[in-house]
């Protein structure tokens, strides 16, 4: 791709990033958020970031219905239920010690809000500094350049916000360019969910696909659900363990923390570890740690 369109590509975000990390400095702080700074949120959001629920969630699927043969990131974001209700314990207190009720119930609500937003701008920020950038180096060095184009149409994700889910559709060429494993670790990392990656297939309507391919995730994310269980019931115990046990819990916790699910359009599924090689042995991985909490139960009852 010749440097003019490529400088062009990268300016023509230029804007919208410094917005998203702005407005991602101010998520993360404790500052007030003003009434136009609440409008600059709102911008940004109706241009970039439909919202299930609301009249902004058509934006997706009118993007979504020219966009075929994608690679969609379903992401869970984990326990922000018990956020809730951690948040609404907390209110009741302050209510209980006097606080006014209205400001202390928009404060609980701001919280989770706050949270929802900055993961929302934090994956933009990424999306701009880190993803796209390592395309264009890998297109470069793979002289892929048939994928230029692609890269060129899609310089802002299309993502949808649900209550506590975060779908985020990307083309194809990213999983080509083994990219994939790298947008999961943020989304695991930065906001805090769980990833079953899903596809729509290559003739299939786009709109229709999508609402397919998020489908597909449901099975997967129970999968997970079941894997964390197992790694809470690990963490219960694990101070229980002797200094040997402990090391080794702590680095298997780690690694099935990190495990995320892949579905092709077939519906074949394959659970796949941080850096996007096929897991086999999930069962056992599961049973070691099955062993080393009945160990550290033993331990604790002595």
């Amino acid at each position: 791709m010749p440097e003019q369109a490529k400088r062009r590509v990268e300016n023509a975000n230029d804007v919208r990033v410094a917005k998203a990390k702005a407005l991602v400095k101010l998520l993360e702080s404790d500052l007030p958020i003003g009434a136009e700074m609440a409008g600059k949120i709102g911008d940004l959001l109706s241009q970039g970031m439909p919202q299930a629920g609301s009249a902004t969630e058509a934006q997706f699927y009118v993007r979504a219905g020219r966009a075929k043969d994608r690679v969609v990131l379903n992401a869970h974001i984990i326990d922000l239920d018990v956020d809730v209700i951690d948040a609404n314990a907390a209110t009741i207190g302050k209510i209980a010690r006097g606080a006014d009720v209205d400001r202390a119930s928009l404060e609980t609500r701001d919280g989770i809000v706050r949270f929802k937003r900055g993961a929302v701008f934090a994956f933009h920020a990424f999306y701009n500094d880190e993803l796209l950038p390592a395309a264009r180096e890998r297109i470069t060095t793979e002289r892929q350049d048939e994928l230029w184009a692609v890269i060129e149409q899609e310089t802002v994700p299309l993502m949808l916000l649900g209550a506590d889910e975060i779908t985020i559709s990307l083309p194809r060429a990213f999983e080509e360019l083994g990219l994939v494993p790298m947008a999961v670790a943020h989304l695991q990392t930065s906001a805090r969910c769980r990833v079953a990656v899903t596809h729509t297939g290559k003739t299939e309507p786009g709109a229709r696909g999508h609402e397919r391919a998020m489908k597909a995730a449901e099975s997967p994310h129970k999968l997970q659900e079941d894997n964390e269980a197992l790694m809470r019931a690990l963490d219960d115990v694990v101070e229980f363990l002797p200094e040997g046990d402990h090391d080794y819990a702590c680095k298997l916790r780690h690694k099935i923390e990190h495990l995320y699910t892949s579905t092709d359009e077939r519906g074949q599924l394959g659970i796949r570890d941080v850096s996007g090689k096929r897991v086999r042995n999930l069962m056992q991985l599961r049973e070691r740690a099955t062993k080393l909490i009945q160990k550290a139960t033993a331990n604790a009852r002595r």
